[in-house]
């Protein structure tokens, strides 16, 4: 599971820092209102991909081996299927 989560934020930050260079590339620009309407999109995009990440990354910090392991005792937490459940909602996967 901890690899999981560091292929996720690995590709998040990669996601993060291409959005991030399209802000700058755009601001640089002369803007029209087109322009402004996408550095618009990108910037809250932007913004959404950061609050992820540190929500992610607080469940990390909860989600310790201790702590998994008295989920899995009372049977909340099947590892298989939360995975499955975590790349449909957050990255899109099927």
């Amino acid at each position: 599971m901890q690899q999981g989560f560091t292929k996720t934020f690995t590709r998040l930050r990669h996601t993060l820092s291409n959005i991030n260079m399209t802000i700058y590339i755009l601001k640089k620009a002369q803007l029209d209102v087109e322009c402004d309407r996408y550095l618009s999109i990108l910037q809250q995009e932007y913004v959404k991909k950061v609050v992820f990440l540190n929500e992610m990354n607080n469940l990390q910090r909860l989600l310790t081996p201790e702590n998994t392991k008295v989920l899995q005792n009372f049977n909340l937490l099947n590892q298989s299927k939360s995975i499955e459940i975590f790349q449909r909602l957050y990255l899109g996967q099927k």
